[in-house]
């Protein structure tokens, strides 16, 4: 049985300590050792109370007893109701609320929140909807409408078959318990499921154990005993069969146990009574039946024939099994086919004949053979065939009713690349109700200039309607495409394309042809939309389709144009929720920004491109000559025009035919328009492609290895075609060797053309047909369900996770690695975490003081997802420092009530104070205060002076106050008498030694560092770093070192003059370096290099960038700061600022080795360890 930690409301038939256990309590019972249950039972029947009084089983005094905890887990309630309610439809309806109360109160007591509707009575459709269940759940074990209780009364029975074709219709799943319930039920409701009754092994094979004891009613009777338990009731037993079996054995005795008259008011048992060898015992608890059992010869079902009993399965049928005994029952649909276990009559004289038989069973492989068919049908095995159909239903019906939201970069008409198969495919699932496929915008002011180019074709027409009616086309049923409206100029002006973006999908939301953003999966392509996960942030899932790398694909971009699509590339990356890729090179780069990154290749739509596809061809494929060499794709730069022109000289006499659009500002292919034997045919419909490559003969894919880091999708359509296929040598293609020719150079190709055209083995084709149907766009979406509904999961499971805030000592710079959001990253796998960030500096005049002070009182909170943290961007008072920090304080306020923060964790000293004035006041959160810097230390007395008493007061107000070093926290003891942990600075292990040798290969080869001894400084360079020394001390090394060079990455105070005076080959500025590539440079380093100005501020700092070159395994020579000599690692040579004794260094530094066992030194300082630790210690607040 599946431990699957549910919430179940049970709403039953049965009461809990009913004499006869059925499906309700075996189920519950087991259930409830990994499951939080509340068992529901409403006796809505007067006769049916009045008889449980008369049979014993009630008291008086247990309508006053509504409910007992049975386990740990198990609680069951019978509340107080009406029993006239299954006759009148008001007290039926007062009943119900009565129920509903309390339901609703016991879950509010048992903390349950989104409950399992577990239903076995067709009433509990009423509860529907009412008590916020995650899914309903139908077992359906009987056939109520032909039970007694309800089909004596004409409405009766309409109401209680009305009131299970709703259940029917509105459950998520419907299990049945024999074919004729499965075969009803399933007319009603697609997901119904055949899952049949069965025993309870471990208890009924008692009945072949020494030890168990027969009772004392039943020991003295002689051979034969021929034994039931059940109800004894004439709609359910055949009452005259069982007097003619007496009649005719009159030595045989008939041992009847359970209930008599339940479920049927009016049961006469004098027929029964009349025969001297049939005995009656009545109830018996569910303990004692083994023993009873033990003491039959055959256990019997001597069941009536009739529409109830024709719709059930006894469940006593597997547990007769269990005890070993012989089983003889009347032929009931649902036994017929366990012919081999049991024997099974078809009339009285039959039935007779089957007893004998069994009483003169002596071969013990019968015996057997009923055993192993009971240890295969138990309750475990029952309970696990569910709980797996209702694990699959709840992931379904995460994405049931859910919208996709495609903003893509193409014409719906145009090409057809991922965007729009990857939206046919989402429009063809069934958890998908919709799709809507956004195009890119169409522009007013284009329209304006020149409405007769705007409307130039049939395409555009119906572009243009869509956009100015806000019309939302239908591709198919489930697929939509809209086109926005932009209705100010377009430029390439963001906040200007932001407004733009705003009006349009406001439009769209107010005519309502969008979704609501909760019930939506957003599917980003282009980094320039990745506002868009921001301002969808509440949606199911963001995930980015990242199909090209972007900075490289705008080769028109230069410079800063360039940087600009790089940072909203990584941008995209962060906030979205997910990252699907189409090379292992791209993953590995998104797996940097996002972990949640994975490679996801395209697919084909195979049935369109195999062999026989009845489609025809295209006119030019009927002119050209043969055989034809076909390429199929955009002619973009990764078009190799030399191979082409090469084999179209080689071939004179092949037709070389290339379908696809032509980009001319990517590519030059003049030189192969004058070639009579190549043949340019221009975009064609992807639909259409069919036509041209059912006339290939062989299919071509000439690249320029260089211009060609994605997985091409052309590959996969090719592989349909069953036709062979040559293409040049890249990384991302040679997964392909076996199935295709992969060729080095022209020569190479041309060969294998000469080759392939010659003879292409049967078998390679088929193997190439078999490839080609396991990569369908049908088998990717499938596999990115998975992923989404793990997503989904994951969001789920966050929820319940203690939410973090974290407030860094700076703001979070792309170019500067932050302690805090390392920390925050970490800390992610315990919390729910909130980065606190903001962007506006205090720097300037007055006026632009000013002016940014009132800006930020205007600017609006942004929360958006950054990476594994939640990042909060917001306006920052900075002046006047009282007056600021209290606004801070109450803005913070605000954002921690709203996101209900339970532990803050705050670095700064002076801009965020924490929302309360003492330790006393906090009641809500706990507070951790991390102090990174020695706090007052600058030039000006007054800043010092309020950042002493921010401090001071910030250090009253925490539970726990950690210190970036062992100096620190002294410092802070001697100052202020505050004890601090020291949680020191770490490193990202994970990341930083699985750095691509490649991409730290491509960097030496960018920078021109091959065959060179790097010596690095890597970080902010501020005062606090003697750099004008560091370089004075370079240039003289080099006298000695010639192949030496010198890395100054991140940003430099006054760069300009530095790199003037020391503009030599081998001085490398790099500028400011993004966080994420900044490993890259670790990694290219030889020696680090860290020349820190040693005084009081430094000597109490930790050095991450010390612990970043250990982690890279480099050699650091560094200044002798207490912090960094406290470490002692055998690579850190430590060096006076002294120009001899530093050189010195740096030479024994080039010639060091690094020793594998440094590597422990390290381990301790991965901010996974460290995030552990501060966790430990939180968890303690």
């Amino acid at each position: 049985m599946n431990k699957c930690n549910h919430e179940i409301i049970c709403f039953s038939t049965q009461p809990w300590n009913d004499f006869s256990w059925t499906n309700k309590q075996h189920i519950m019972n087991r259930l409830s050792k990994d499951n939080n249950i509340l068992y529901v039972f409403k006796d809505g029947s007067f006769e049916g109370f009045i008889l449980s009084l008369i049979r014993g089983k009630r008291h008086v005094l247990d309508i006053f007893k509504r409910y007992k905890r049975l386990n740990e887990n198990l609680m069951t309630i019978s509340p107080h109701v009406f029993y006239l309610g299954r006759y009148f439809r008001v007290f039926r309806a007062i009943n119900n609320i009565i129920v509903l109360f309390s339901v609703k109160k016991w879950m509010k007591k048992l903390k349950i929140e989104n409950p399992i509707l577990w239903a076995y009575h067709p009433e509990s459709s009423y509860f529907i909807g009412k008590i916020n269940e995650s899914l309903v759940l139908y077992d359906c074990v009987d056939e109520y409408s032909e039970t007694p209780a309800y089909n004596e009364n004409k409405k009766i029975k309409e109401w209680i078959v009305k009131a299970e074709t709703k259940l029917l219709k509105k459950a998520d799943v419907v299990v049945a318990t024999s074919e004729k319930l499965f075969s009803e039920k399933n007319k009603y409701n697609s997901s119904t499921y055949l899952v049949e009754n069965v025993g309870d092994y471990e208890h009924f094979s008692k009945a072949a154990l020494p030890e168990t004891k027969i009772p004392e009613d039943i020991k003295g009777l002689k051979k034969h005993v021929i034994g039931y338990y059940g109800v004894i009731s004439s709609y359910k037993v055949d009452f005259e069969l069982l007097s003619y079996v007496a009649e005719k054995r009159p030595d045989w005795y008939l041992v009847l146990i359970g209930g008599i008259g339940i479920g049927e008011s009016n049961t006469d048992i004098s027929i029964l009574k009349s025969r001297s060898n049939i005995r009656i015992l009545g109830g018996r608890d569910y303990s004692l039946l083994p023993g009873y059992v033990k003491a039959f010869d055959v256990c019997i079902i001597p069941y009536a024939r009739n529409e109830y009993t024709d719709a059930c399965f006894p469940i006593k049928f597997n547990e007769y099994l269990a005890s070993g005994k012989p089983v003889v029952s009347t032929a009931l649909p649902s036994l017929l086919k366990f012919g081999d276990v049991a024997s099974l009559a078809k009339d009285r004289d039959e039935f007779i004949t089957y007893i004998e038989n069994a009483l003169a069973e002596k071969d013990p492989a019968f015996k057997e053979k009923r055993l192993e068919h009971a240890k295969k049908n138990t309750w475990e095995v029952r309970i696990g065939k569910i709980m797996a159909l209702l694990e699959s239903a709840l992931q379904k019906k995460e994405l049931k009713n859910t919208q996709v939201l495609c903003f893509s970069i193409n014409y719906w008409e145009k090409r057809w690349a991922r965007k729009q198969h990857f939206s046919r495919e989402f429009s063809r699932r069934p958890e998908i109700d919709k799709v809507y496929y956004i195009e890119p915008p169409v522009s007013l002011h284009d329209f304006i200039l020149s409405p007769k180019n705007a409307l130039k074709n049939d395409e555009w027409k119906a572009r243009w309607k869509r956009a100015f009616l806000v019309r939302a086309d239908n591709y198919t049923k489930e697929l939509f495409i809209l086109t926005p409206l932009f209705i100010l100029p377009f430029m390439r002006v963001e906040w200007l394309n932001k407004i733009n973006r705003a009006l349009s999908l406001g439009m769209m939301k107010l005519l309502r042809r969008l979704p609501k953003t909760k019930e939506s999966i957003l599917w980003l392509y282009h980094p320039y939309d990745y506002y868009l996960a921001e301002w969808f942030d509440g949606c199911k899932v963001s995930c980015f389709d990242w199909a090209e790398k972007w900075g490289e694909y705008f080769t028109e971009l230069k410079g800063n144009a360039r940087k600009d699509v790089l940072n909203k590339e990584r941008k995209m990356l962060e906030r979205v929720d997910l990252v699907f890729t189409v090379s292992k090179v791209m993953e590995n780069e998104a797996k940097g920004v996002n972990k949640n990154s994975l490679f996801l290749p395209s697919g084909t739509v195979s049935e369109i491109f195999a062999p026989g596809n009845n489609s025809g061809l295209a006119e030019i494929m009927k002119q050209v000559k043969k055989p034809v060499l076909g390429y199929m794709g955009t002619v973009n730069e990764r078009f190799d025009v030399e191979t082409f022109a090469y084999l179209a000289g080689a071939l004179p006499e092949c037709s070389i035919v290339v379908v696809g659009d032509y980009h001319s500002k990517r590519v030059d292919i003049s030189s192969l328009k004058g070639i009579s034997n190549i043949h340019f045919t221009g975009g064609v419909d992807f639909w259409e492609l069919p036509k041209y490559t059912n006339g290939f003969d062989v299919c071509i894919m000439p690249y320029v290895p260089a211009n060609t880091e994605v997985e091409p999708t052309k590959i996969y359509d090719y592989l349909s075609t069953g036709k062979p296929v040559i293409t040049s040598k890249f990384p991302e293609i040679m997964k392909f060797e076996g199935l295709i020719d992969i060729t080095s150079n022209k020569e190479e190709f041309f060969a294998a053309v000469k080759r392939l055209l010659t003879f292409d083995p049967p078998e390679d084709r088929e193997r190439r047909l078999r490839a080609a149907g396991e990569n369908s766009w049908r088998k990717r979406i499938e596999d990115v369900y998975v992923l989404i509904k793990k997503e989904i999961q994951n969001k789920e499971i966050n929820k319940e996770k203690k939410k973090l805030l974290v407030i860094p000592h700076i703001p979070s710079e792309d170019s500067v690695r932050v302690r805090e959001l390392e920390l925050a990253k970490a800390l992610s796998v315990k919390y729910n975490v909130y980065y606190l960030t903001w962007a506006v500096e205090f720097s300037g005049s007055k006026v632009k003081r000013l002016k940014n002070m009132l800006m930020d009182i205007f600017r609006r909170v942004k929360l958006y997802k950054k990476g594994d943290v939640r990042a909060i961007r917001v306006p920052i008072f900075r002046r006047p420092l009282k007056i600021s920090a209290s606004l801070n304080r109450l803005r913070l306020k605000r954002i921690m009530q709203k996101e209900k923060i339970d532990i803050l964790l705050n670095s700064s000293i002076h801009a965020f104070p924490a929302p309360c004035k003492d330790a006393g006041e906090r009641k809500n959160f706990k507070y951790i205060y991390d102090l990174v810097d020695l706090p007052y230390m600058s030039s000006n007395d007054n800043f010092d002076d309020f950042k002493k008493e921010f401090v001071s007061a910030e250090l009253k107000k925490a539970d726990l106050v950690l210190t970036v070093s062992v100096g620190l926290a002294e410092w802070l003891k001697k100052n202020h008498n505050k004890t601090a942990m020291p949680l020191v600075n770490g490193v990202d292990l994970e990341c930083i030694e699985n750095m691509p040798v490649a991409a730290v290969k491509e960097l030496k080869v960018k920078l021109g560092l091959e065959g060179k001894i790097v010596f690095s400084v890597i970080g902010n360079v501020g005062k606090w770093v003697d750099l004008r020394f560091i370089l004075e001390a370079f240039t003289k090394l080099k006298k000695d070192m010639p192949g030496a060079t010198l890395l100054i990455v991140g940003p430099v105070q006054d760069d300009q003059q530095l790199k003037k005076k020391y503009a030599a080959k081998d001085i490398i500025f790099t500028g400011a370096v993004n966080s994420q590539e900044i490993n890259k440079y670790f990694q290219a380093t030889d020696v680090g290099i860290v020349p820190s100005v040693v005084n009081e501020f430094q000597n109490v700092s930790f050095h991450i960038k010390v612990i970043e070159y250990t982690a890279a395994r480099k050699i650091v020579v560094a200044s002798p700061l207490v912090e960094i000599t406290r470490l002692s690692f055998p690579n850190i040579l430590i060096a006076p600022l002294i120009e001899k004794e530093w050189l010195e260094e740096l030479r024994q530094a080039a010639e060091m080795k690094w020793d594998k066992s440094w590597s422990k030194n390290i381990r301790s300082y991965d901010w996974k360890a460290i995030a552990e630790k501060l966790a430990s210690e939180a968890e303690k607040l």
